[in-house]
């Protein structure tokens, strides 16, 4: 299924799941999709954080 997922694709919305995608892929570090930094006030970030972190923990997993 990753095999139709490539990195000059145009995504419109779920970037999360697209760079997900990648990593499954092997063409992003699982460190290269948790933005830990972002404020707590930023909601779309930390949803975007919890997405990828649910992603990355399957990988590890």
């Amino acid at each position: 299924m990753l095999e139709k997922i490539t990195p000059d694709m145009e995504i419109i919305e779920n970037e999360s799941y697209y760079n997900r995608l990648l990593m499954y892929k092997g063409l992003k570090k699982p460190e290269e999709l948790l933005n830990l930094d972002a404020p707590e006030s930023d909601l779309d970030a930390l949803l975007n954080t919890v997405t990828q972190g649910y992603g990355v923990g399957n990988w590890y997993l």
